[in-house]
């Protein structure tokens, strides 16, 4: 772990339900290690659902004056956490080897799809398939968009697509377009595939 002041330990054992405070003070509160889920609580604010690796840094100038820790897994928890002033910064995790965060993608496929009215239209899904951009060519009608299984929009459920409005989906799955008007509406579709 990697860190640029000293930091303050605190080991504590909570029984189920329980939250405890702690009087220390503190920019920045990280969680080590955690055998259950917990909540921390920075002076009288809300309870913040915290895991291990993860926590609060105040900005400059600003410090609490106490936290407390609350049990949130209903069967005790074992907590460790860090606490001090200026930074800190747990650097346990380790990459080897390449790391590719570019992924190369082209455009590959136009459709347009009439809707009549009171129907569905679907544009479908591909593994290969990344962002998705849909048009309403329509200049009166609106269309409601939604997905597969428990998505499929209907006259009263999806996303509201206007006349002319475009709407980008990263999905690999159906995009299904409900009109719920009576005339029919045409929807362009555009993708890029890996």
């Amino acid at each position: 772990m990697a860190r640029n002041h000293p930091y303050r330990r605190y080991v504590t054992t909570l029984a189920a339900n329980e939250e405890r405070q702690v009087g220390a003070t503190g920019q920045y509160l990280f969680c080590l290690s955690a055998t259950g889920s917990f909540g921390v609580r920075l002076d009288d604010g809300p309870v913040s659902i915290l895991y291990a690796g993860t926590g609060f840094q105040l900005a400059a100038g600003e410090s609490f004056g106490n936290f407390s820790v609350r049990d949130l897994s209903g069967a005790g928890n074992t907590v460790e956490l860090a606490v001090g002033y200026g930074d800190f910064r747990d650097a346990r995790l380790t990459v080897t080897g390449a790391l590719d965060l570019s992924k190369a993608s082209e455009i590959n496929g136009f459709t347009d799809t009439v809707v009549a009215p009171g129907a569905l239209g679907s544009f479908a899904g591909g593994a290969t398939r990344r962002r998705r951009w849909i048009q309403n060519l329509s200049t009166t009608g609106t269309v409601h968009v939604g997905g597969a299984g428990g998505s499929v929009p209907a006259a009263n459920f999806g996303l509201r697509l206007g006349p002319g409005q475009t709407m980008a989906i990263d999905t690999t799955g159906t995009i299904n377009v409900f009109n719920p008007g009576s005339v029919a509406v045409t929807i362009a579709e555009i993708r890029t595939v890996d």
